[in-house]
């Protein structure tokens, strides 16, 4: 009673990118372990990054977990099943804003979970497809207009990742410039609220 709400956007939004670096060809995952996931999500995950691996002998998988223990487990038992081990990576857990920055840029497709790996995927402006295991990750990009790279966990499927991946890659100028368009639309929310 008589207590004032302040309404605060997601500070990630304010974050000046630090870095400018070429694109790697690299796929970075951020996932996590949830209840009541597809009994073959797993396996239809590891399936994917084995399908493109086996398609690009220059692909690299990179792995950043979120969160310390949790994430760094579940990503222990997607890399059991994946063929070629010896071209993924798992970054350490760092809460150091400019080193998840670096990993970030240098990718050049995101795969993530977790909603602020997908926030960071649009701030430093790289191609990202959301796994929507929680109602506010589409709801936010729906909000921004980007829910075209969103995908259900039961849609989660090989083909399915492949063509979301196909149809990223083609159109990588017009994702980059909505991406682009998206973000500056977000600053320019948030200077009206945080003014």
């Amino acid at each position: 009673r008589g207590k004032k709400i302040h309404l605060m956007p997601d500070l990630i939004f304010k974050l000046e990118p630090k870095f400018e670096q070429a694109k790697e060809n690299k796929i970075l995952f951020c996932l996590r372990e949830y209840k009541g996931k597809p009994a073959d999500f797993d396996l239809s995950l590891s399936k994917f990054i084995n399908h493109i691996l086996k398609k690009d002998k220059t692909l690299k998988i990179e792995f950043l977990p979120f969160k310390k223990d949790l994430d760094e487990q579940y990503i222990l038992k997607i890399i059991e099943k994946i063929t070629e081990k010896d071209r993924t990576h798992i970054h350490k857990f760092t809460d150091k804003r400019h080193e998840v920055e670096r990993i970030f840029t240098a990718s050049k497709v995101v795969i993530g979970m977790r909603l602020h790996s997908i926030l960071m995927a649009i701030v430093t402006k790289t191609q990202f497809i959301a796994i929507n295991y929680n109602p506010k990750v589409r709801n936010i990009l729906e909000t921004l207009r980007l829910q075209k790279f969103v995908i259900k966990p039961e849609d989660v499927g090989p083909k399915e990742l492949e063509l979301l991946l196909e149809s990223i890659e083609k159109q990588h100028p017009k994702v980059e410039r909505d991406q682009t368009e998206k973000h500056s639309l977000v600053e320019e929310k948030l200077k009206g609220l945080l003014d």
